[in-house]
């Protein structure tokens, strides 16, 4: 059972935490990209990941500047 969601970047963590049941934290960041960019310490590139909370975020999509 894949259990893959495809998720922009400019999602904000509140309707994630609410719509997929999840405990993001809130105040850190105020979007996905914002929440990959404060755990990675830089602007992540594709095939980087982040594990928390039993799940793994990997980025698909990016350029230079920002997570999309």
């Amino acid at each position: 059972m894949d259990n893959t969601d495809l998720i922009s970047g400019k999602a904000p963590i509140s309707e994630l935490n609410d719509s997929l049941k999840l405990n993001l934290p809130i105040g850190e960041a105020h979007t996905l990209a914002g929440f990959l960019i404060n755990r990675l310490r830089y602007i992540p590139a594709v095939g980087d990941t982040v594990q928390e909370q039993g799940h793994r975020y990997t980025v698909t999509r990016a350029d230079a500047r920002t997570v999309t």
